[in-house]
C-alpha cells in the first residue's frame, strides 16, 4: 500500500496513520542516503486539513524537499494557494481519500475527483 486511505477498491492492509508514519520513515531514509537528491514526498493528503502541517514539518526537518498533493489537487485545486496564503481550510472540499480518482484512471476515464 503506498497511499494511506480510508477506503480503496482493494483491502486495506494497515491503519492509515501507520501508512503515513511508514511513508515518512521511508522518505527520511531515502533522503539520508541521498542527501543531494531532491525528494518530493507524498502521503500527506490523508491528514486532510492537517496535511500542510506535516508537509511543512517534513520539509523543515529535511525529510524531503517538496510535498506532493496529487489526490488533494483533484479534490481541491486551490489547496496549495489557500495553504500558502494562510487561508482556513475549514469547510473546503478536502480530499476524503476514497480512492475513486485512482479507480477512474484504472477504468480508462479522465483523472479527477468524483
Amino acid at each position: 500500500m503506498n497511499r494511506p486511505a480510508d477506503t480503496q477498491p482493494y483491502p486495506l492492509t494497515e491503519d492509515p496513520f501507520v501508512g503515513v508514519s511508514r511513508m515518512m520513515a521511508c522518505i527520511r531514509e531515502v533522503k539520508e542516503y541521498n542527501p543531494y537528491v531532491q525528494i518530493i514526498a507524498s502521503a500527506f493528503t490523508y491528514l486532510r486539513g492537517f496535511s500542510g502541517n506535516l508537509a511543512a514539518g517534513a520539509i523543515e526537518q529535511g525529510i524531503c524537499d517538496m510535498a506532493g498533493f496529487g489526490r488533494m489537487a483533484f479534490a481541491y485545486p486551490q489547496f496549495a494557494n489557500d495553504l500558502l496564503t494562510g487561508q482556513s481550510l475549514a469547510g473546503k472540499p478536502l480530499c476524503i481519500t476514497c480512492g475513486k480518482c485512482s479507480q477512474l484512471m484504472r477504468l480508462g476515464g479522465t483523472a479527477g475527483c468524483v
